[in-house]
């Protein structure tokens, strides 16, 4: 039900709006008439074409209002939103001298036979605004007050049914607090979430409706090194296919080394092989870093910091039998962290076997099956206190 009002001038008043400022938004009937809305009976109804210029009007101080229409008679069936647009639509100079819309030539037409039956003469007329200063205290509009009225049974704003009103808001405000705290708008990581959710997506390891697609469940079965996604592409872009099985080995050492080494340590000790797969590796590690950024999926580091290559000369010489009393000397690193990535080198080999296993691949199944035969041997792979 939409509220009526009734201005110190007399004149009868719909409330389309109440703006930030506890202004009202008005649309008037008679608007420019001197005769105030008390027009006798035998006044004809107007029913169709109205002769009126509809008049609406903005920004409307509280203060003119005298009162509001309350347990009289209401204009229903109209849509507020709807008079608003059009008469906002019309208020464009191309549009100025267009006929009223279908909502607003009917609630004019209410308007009419209310203002033209008599019937606000049997209808006691509200408090005035200017007596109900709690109501701008509420923050809230017009209309909303009036629908709680109908919820509390109240019949006039006095201040317990204010008390009423406030205490519901104050609930109201409370619960909606709540709710934002349990939505994914309220988490921290949410921005990050939606960022990687896009990322999987443009690279196809999910579809539209997120679910999981080949490559997904791939990558799923990597959990011995970190960068799962860079593997994947690896694996169904068949990086492994025109490698040998200690070159493989090799490239794979960056996957799980974490300590830095400088270049020039480890550079002259590789193979043309190696310097060429860890190229290809390194744009297959550009495209998955340029769609992360095209994702807006903001990182701490850069991505390629990753990836650690000071191993690969050992890893390789370790895959062809060479000792490790002869290899350990070659690196700065230290004998206890090579050890704990060449186990770690083997844990991954045999996640790449069960990926190579999961898409049909059975060629990079059994050189992953052959390396991993091949670097697990020796002191590296002895039990002990520290291993077992």
């Amino acid at each position: 039900m939409s509220q009526l009002v009734i201005t110190k001038s007399g004149h009868l008043a719909l409330v389309i709006g109440i703006l930030q400022s506890g202004n009202l938004d008005l649309l008037f009937y008679n608007r420019n008439v001197t005769k105030p809305w008390n027009i006798t009976k035998r006044d004809k109804p107007i029913l169709s074409e109205p002769p009126y210029q509809a008049t609406s009007e903005s920004d409307v101080s509280q203060s003119i209002v005298s009162s509001l229409v309350q347990g009289g008679p209401s204009i229903k069936g109209v849509s507020i939103e709807n008079i608003r647009n059009d008469i906002d639509r019309r208020k464009l100079p191309r549009f100025r001298d267009n006929p009223p819309g279908q909502d607003t030539a009917k609630a004019m037409n209410l308007l009419a036979q209310i203002a033209r039956s008599g019937k606000l003469r049997e209808v006691q007329p509200k408090k005035s605004f200017e007596n109900s200063q709690k109501l701008e205290d509420l923050n809230d509009n017009l209309i909303r007050l009036l629908e709680y009225e109908a919820n509390f049974g109240v019949n006039e704003f006095d201040i317990a049914n204010l008390e009423k009103i406030r205490e519901f808001l104050e609930l109201e405000k409370s619960i909606a607090e709540v709710k934002l705290q349990l939505s994914n708008e309220s988490l921290w990581l949410d921005a990050e979430y939606k960022a990687r959710m896009k990322v999987l997506q443009r690279l196809e390891y999910i579809d539209n409706q997120n679910t999981v697609q080949l490559k997904g469940r791939v990558a799923c079965n990597f959990s011995a090194c970190h960068c799962e996604v860079v593997l994947t592409e690896l694996l169904f872009n068949n990086f492994f296919d025109k490698l040998s099985v200690s070159s493989c080995c090799a490239i794979l050492s960056a996957f799980v080394l974490h300590q830095k080494v400088d270049k020039e340590e480890y550079e002259e000790y590789l193979s043309e092989e190696l310097i060429l797969a860890r190229e290809e590796l390194k744009e297959i590690i550009t495209y998955v870093q340029e769609t992360q950024d095209l994702s807006g999926l903001e990182t701490s580091y850069a991505y390629e910091e990753q990836f650690q290559y000071g191993l690969m000369h050992i890893v390789k010489s370790w895959a062809e039998g060479e000792s490790f009393v002869t290899l350990a000397p070659k690196s700065s690193i230290h004998e206890g962290t090579i050890v704990k990535t060449i186990q770690r080198l083997e844990e991954c080999l045999r996640d790449l076997r069960g990926a190579a296993k999961l898409v049909g691949d059975t060629r990079l199944e059994a050189k992953m099956e052959e390396a991993s035969l091949l670097v697990r041997r020796d002191i590296i792979f002895c039990a002990s206190l520290y291993t077992t």
